[in-house]
């Protein structure tokens, strides 16, 4: 009797409409007793997919039990205008392809549109250029990458994107939103910048170079273009427009406007040296800064018979003690004054014999030029002759008058200096 109950209980499990989980050992002895049968189900539950209007074909998921996992159809329906995004269950998004847990019901999953939106770009083939950016739809939230090109529209260089008009530098991304997108080239045109030596004399070469640069770009003072000018050193830079210096070796930001770079000019020192011209003595060589003001030394040499008579400095002739504003004529030039010797008893200039040349001097040779006044003295006549040329006329009035206006013409020396 044992054995047809088994028997019977074994037909129903697999003739049933469910199927049942066995448990125990089906082949129990007959002196055991009964055998006990789980009256548990192991139910499968279905996953369908509501296209929501969208069209495509689909991967069928197989009923499966709960708590196991599930992956979702990957592909992805079309609906004009949209993107199919994923699934819902009224309560939960799932992407497509997702694995999930398979709950313990029938699960009806629902299609996720999102609205496209176009993304559109600048058309550069008019100015020379194919550029590999496509016009296309794109879901929002998606990134979208601004790469950079280098081109050029006339003088103004690529600089960077316009996405809607606002700009983007190039080498960054930016979010698609929820509306169409244009992106355009945002294009920087170039300013003058010029390297000037400012209002000043002595500058060797021109005075200003004018170049082209771009807004933003950096340079170094170091590499500025080479402005000379005599008896000065480059010590720094000030940008016009602003209140800035910039030193020799120093970086500095291109501005947005026309600007010029002007120098900041320091004076080199210049050698001063004297030559007795035939006296004895000595006299130290002194250093005084370019373009300084000094008064010419006191004269040290000695010259037996002879007293000073000035100095000579190139073609030029000063006085003795006359004041100097220090300037070299060329590069690497020092400053050497040569004494100009005289006779000690010669007085050039001092007519009436005071020990002074003055205005009364000047008087006396004009009359005396014009025959309303003889000049008798031999050394007095030689005084007169101003020129040293062996005649009294109005080229030695002429001179005396320029010696009294300056400074650099010395009575009884011919201007040539013969």
């Amino acid at each position: 009797m044992c054995k047809f109950k088994f028997i019977a209980a074994l037909c129903a499990v697999v003739l049933g409409t469910n199927m049942y989980a066995v448990s125990g050992n089906a082949y129990a002895e007959e002196t055991s007793g009964d055998v006990s049968v789980s009256d548990t189900k192991e139910v499968l539950y279905s996953i369908k997919y509501n296209k929501n209007g969208g069209t495509g074909t689909l991967t069928q998921n197989l009923p499966a039990p709960a708590g196991s996992e599930v992956k979702l159809s990957i592909w992805a329906l079309r609906l004009d205008g949209y993107a199919h995004v994923g699934w819902t269950d009224g309560e939960n998004i799932y992407e497509r392809g997702e694995t999930i847990t398979m709950p313990d019901h029938d699960l009806e999953l629902t299609a996720v549109w999102t609205k496209l939106y176009t993304l559109t770009y600048e058309d550069f083939s008019s100015i020379g250029y194919d550029v590999p950016l496509s016009d296309g739809t794109v879901v929002p939230g998606t990134e979208v990458y601004l790469p950079n090109l280098a081109m050029f529209n006339g003088e103004a260089m690529f600089n960077g994107w316009r996405v809607n008009g606002e700009y983007y530098a190039p080498q960054t991304s930016f979010v698609m939103p929820e509306e169409d997108v244009h992106v355009a080239a945002d294009w920087l045109s170039p300013i003058s910048f010029a390297y000037s030596a400012g209002d000043v004399d002595g500058v060797v070469g021109e005075p200003i170079i004018y170049t082209t640069k771009y807004p933003g770009a950096q340079f170094n003072t170091a590499d500025t273009p080479v402005i000379a000018r005599l008896g000065y050193k480059v010590t720094g830079w000030h940008m016009s427009g602003t209140d800035k210096n910039y030193g020799v070796n120093e970086s500095y930001i291109i501005p947005d406007k026309d600007t010029v770079f002007e120098i900041i000019w320091s004076p080199i020192i210049i050698g001063m040296s004297f030559d007795a011209n035939g006296g004895t003595g000595t006299m130290e060589r002194e250093k005084h800064e370019h373009d300084s003001v000094i008064n010419i030394s006191k004269c040290l040499f000695e010259k037996e018979g002879h007293k000073l008579l000035g100095w000579q400095l190139r073609d030029e002739y000063y006085r003795p003690e006359a004041k100097y504003q220090v300037k070299i004529k060329k590069a690497g030039e020092s400053l050497k004054f040569k004494a100009i010797w005289i006779d000690e008893k010669e007085n050039p200039g001092d007519i009436n014999g005071d020990g002074k040349v003055e205005l009364t001097d000047m008087t006396l040779l004009s009359l005396n030029i014009m025959g309303d006044y003889a000049i008798e003295d031999e050394l007095k006549l030689k005084d007169a002759d101003v020129m040293r040329d062996g005649k009294i006329d109005v080229a030695d009035l002429a001179y005396f008058k320029q010696y009294v206006s300056q400074d650099k013409v010395l009575l009884g020396l011919a201007p040539e200096g013969e």
